[in-house]
């Protein structure tokens, strides 16, 4: 009561771990501030609580009061003793839950219990706003939430979404960006609206916040509350928070995940899902979509209402009807300055630490064979690895063997001109640019990582290579390039797995048909 905390606890035992949910009232000094409040269990355990404001009106900027709420959840260290809520500057402890007395006495209130049950079937949360509207046949708005419009695989599938549900004239889509990026023309010709974080954050009271997650967390209840949609759609992991929000505003959400490990392959990935706002996300998103059963596999444990769901990424239906034939490849080389004695090796995605090209040309080194031409694609300014990749280029006297471009929306034509497609990242979960490879007919070499393996036939259309070992892919590559025979007889198996795969048209029908699920309340 002295500081305006009130708690209601619910204890789980889920996973062999100690899940803790925490619902709370708090309030703020000042009417105009947002608190920053922090939840420590242990010394190394300190986590940021995320709060909303009760009386708001987001769109005029103001709070109208100076009370706020939260639902936080954490896993709690067996060797913690409390649990303790405090301010975030002064560190000063203001609440605090004794482990335990929680252990003793898990659901004692009728409020817990509730509360409990309300996370085991967030469906019944929902309150359908759809009945007024059915005489009118409206368009539905889905509000898709994205973490950039860069030309990658996560954005270019929900754009591919979003495109088709612009086609059906029942939905009408709405993108909320982090960044702006290459797409953003393409949903723009589509009249497709998009709204950005930073322009809605100086718009909102998210702007008076100094904490980021704070601040998107405020900007996506601000969007929502402006918008008004009937279901949101997040893409990637790092847009839990949104999930979040959605749940605030008792809209159903579907969330999309592509990452096999975030940030870096490295990363604990039960670690980082435990973070407080991706539990809230795995507890409340309507539904889960991963597009590859190795990526839902490290998930797995975090799916409390079987609601996980596996659609498969495709490429775009611009690559199911491609030619391929020697001629095309020779035109394609010379458009692109390539000889045509020059066998050429292909590598296109943001050029990045995970993405590993540097091994490519550390392997070029190795390569007795200067008619080898390499064209990475996916260059972008200020980027402190691409300066090393070129430093090393130069280093290794490769300037007229390597061709780094730009990234481009139209990658056909360097698909038609490679020999060899090579993709060495450390991590990923089912990549557009392997499907696209292969239905150009390509060899692959590739790293045998989560999707990958889903995706081609190692020793049939594809070498496994080593992440780590120039001198292996320096290996498979002068396999490939000394036997013509055996290229043209992977490519051929390439083309023949691609077209066993499920098409574009499946991808996008599974999709929908799970967003309209979502809808579907109980």
């Amino acid at each position: 009561e002295k500081w305006g905390i009130s708690v209601v606890s619910v204890y789980l035992n889920k996973m062999g771990k100690n899940l803790l949910a925490i619902k709370g009232v708090t309030r703020s000094h000042s009417k105009n501030k947002i608190p920053e409040l922090l939840i420590q269990t242990h010394p190394f355990h300190i986590s940021r609580i995320i709060l909303l404001p009760i009386h708001q009106n987001t769109l005029k900027k103001t709070l109208l009061g100076n009370q706020f709420r939260f639902c936080h959840f954490l896993f709690i260290p067996d060797n913690s003793e409390t649990v303790d809520i405090k301010y975030a500057r002064e560190k000063t402890t203001i609440f605090s839950i004794h482990v335990n007395q929680i252990k003793q006495s898990p659901f004692r209130t009728q409020a817990s219990q509730n509360f409990l049950n309300s996370y085991n079937e967030p469906r019944k949360l929902f309150v359908s706003r759809k009945q007024s509207d059915k005489s009118t046949k409206r368009k539905q708005k889905i509000l898709f939430i994205t973490h950039n419009l860069n030309i990658e695989g996560a954005p270019k599938v929900l754009f591919e979404i979003a495109s088709a549900m612009v086609k059906t004239k029942r939905w009408q889509p709405i993108i909320f960006s982090q960044e702006e990026g290459p797409l953003s023309q393409e949903f723009e010709d589509l009249n497709i609206p998009i709204h950005l974080v930073t322009e809605v954050i100086e718009k909102s009271m998210a702007d008076n916040c100094y904490d980021l997650k704070q601040k998107k967390f405020l900007a996506t209840i601000h969007i929502l509350d402006q918008i008004n949609p009937d279901i949101v759609f997040a893409n990637t992991i790092v847009s839990s928070i949104a999930i979040a929000a959605a749940y605030e505003r008792k809209i159903p959400a579907v969330w999309m995940i592509h990452e096999s490990s975030y940030p870096s392959p490295i990363q604990n990935m039960q670690s980082f899902c435990a973070h407080a706002e991706n539990l809230q996300a795995f507890l409340t998103a309507e539904n889960i979509v991963f597009c590859a059963q190795s990526t839902m596999d490290i998930y797995k444990k975090f799916d409390f209402n079987g609601r996980f769901n596996l659609v498969k990424n495709a490429p775009s239906t611009s690559y199911e009807s491609v030619s391929t034939s020697p001629e095309l490849k020779l035109k394609a080389k010379a458009i692109l300055g390539i000889p045509s004695d020059n066998i050429c090796l292909l590598n296109i995605g943001v050029i990045h630490e995970n993405k590993n090209q540097l091994l490519i040309i550390k392997a070029l080194q190795h390569i007795n064979n200067k008619n080898v031409h390499l064209l990475l694609i996916g260059a972008r300014n200020n980027s402190p690895y691409l300066d090393k990749i070129k430093e090393t280029v130069i280093n290794l006297n490769l300037e007229k063997q390597v061709s780094i471009l730009s990234e481009d929306k139209n990658v056909h034509p360097y698909y038609q001109a490679a020999d060899i497609y090579i993709l060495p990242s450390r991590s990923e979960s089912y990549p557009l640019t392997i499907l696209e490879a292969m239905s150009f007919s390509l060899p692959i070499l590739c790293t045998a990582v989560f999707g990958m393996n889903e995706q081609v036939k190692f020793n049939v259309n594809a070498y496994p290579i080593s992440p780590d070992n120039e001198n292996d892919l320096a290996g498979k590559i002068a396999i490939l390039i000394n036997d013509p025979g055996k290229r043209k007889q992977m490519g051929k198996k390439s083309k023949q797995i691609i077209d066993s795969l499920p098409k574009h048209r499946n991808m996008i029908e599974e999709h929908i048909k799970i967003i309209e699920q979502s809808q579907k309340h109980l």
